[in-house]
């Protein structure tokens, strides 16, 4: 096939995929692929290109017209749509075929049997009371982190220039503000959360935590933490991360519930899934392939720690 012949049937597919629902957009990807398996493997990657530049495009022209804000749930919306429609399909035996619940292992899981299952395939697990005697239980909470920061300032700075503040449903715009929220704040419902970007900071909650022991040996994990703080009845709503490993999810303080939703190509053999945390327990879900969203239940308020392993 010429190349302008076979850019035009790019376009074509390109614009029927966008157009159609996700069902029926997933079998239109698969049949790509399969095809691309057959020695076409440059149709599918000019493919991939042409749905990411429409991405970023996208992105600009609405955030430069006025029309979208950063954050803005008309942004958030459509981005969420076009990244998945751009993201390569899932492999759905893998990641959540013949699933009907979340698989709960032990805290003692060894690390065979979580590699061989659940450390590079995607599938959730829930191990539970893996973190269970962290002292981060006993001495996590705001008024923990406020001290904590304060005594880096330039840890807030940090914060502000990498935006890694993510006010989730709070009104303060601010990582400094939120955890300096005053005690009357407090009373009121929040959820906010955050990456540590300070070694300082994070050599100092490494006291309080370790890491999940039955990761693989070996394994190299981030020293970029992930924090989600808030009061009962909150929580995020329905979305996909976007980050380059799998990882994991300890539950701190709080009960958590989480409703995860399976890639849309593999919404005919695969369900949408519930679980809920205790404290203690830790959460392993690929958030870059299912979509979710948590719900602190009903008590004290909820806090989580996560991070990223390769």
């Amino acid at each position: 096939m010429k190349p302008e012949a076979r850019q035009a049937a790019q376009a074509a597919f390109l614009s029927e995929a966008l157009a159609l629902q996700p069902a029926d957009r997933a079998r239109l990807l698969s049949e790509l692929d399969s095809k691309s398996c057959r020695g076409r493997r440059p149709l599918l990657a000019n493919f991939w290109t042409i749905l990411t530049v429409i991405v970023v495009a996208l992105y600009a022209a609405a955030i430069g017209l006025g029309h979208l804000r950063p954050g803005g749930t008309c942004l958030i919306f459509a981005g969420e749509f076009l990244s998945d429609a751009a993201r390569y399909p899932a492999n759905c035996d893998r990641v959540c075929a013949g699933l009907t619940a979340v698989p709960v292992e032990p805290a003692n899981i060894s690390r065979a049997r979580f590699r061989e299952l659940y450390a590079y395939t995607g599938r959730p697990v829930l191990v539970k009371g893996a973190a269970s005697d962290w002292p981060a239980k006993q001495h996590w909470n705001l008024t923990f982190f406020r001290d904590l920061y304060d005594r880096y300032p330039d840890s807030y700075r940090t914060q502000k220039r990498r935006a890694r503040y993510l006010p989730f449903r709070i009104e303060l715009q601010t990582f400094y503000e939120a955890l300096h929220m005053s005690e009357e704040r407090q009373q009121q419902p929040y959820y906010f959360g955050w990456s540590n970007l300070d070694n300082n900071v994070h050599n100092e909650l490494m006291k309080y935590y370790t890491w999940p022991q039955y990761l693989p040996l070996g394994v190299q994990g981030s020293v970029l933490d992930w924090f989600f703080i808030g009061a009962a009845e909150f929580g995020a709503p329905v979305h996909l991360d976007h980050i380059l490993r799998p990882s994991w999810q300890a539950l701190i303080k709080g009960r958590k519930t989480w409703e995860i939703q399976p890639p849309s190509e593999c919404s005919s053999v695969c369900q949408t899934l519930r679980v809920q945390m205790e404290p203690g327990d830790i959460f392993n879900v690929d958030t870059n392939q299912w979509y979710h969203a948590t719900f602190n239940e009903p008590g004290v308020f909820s806090l989580t720690i996560g991070a990223e392993y390769d």
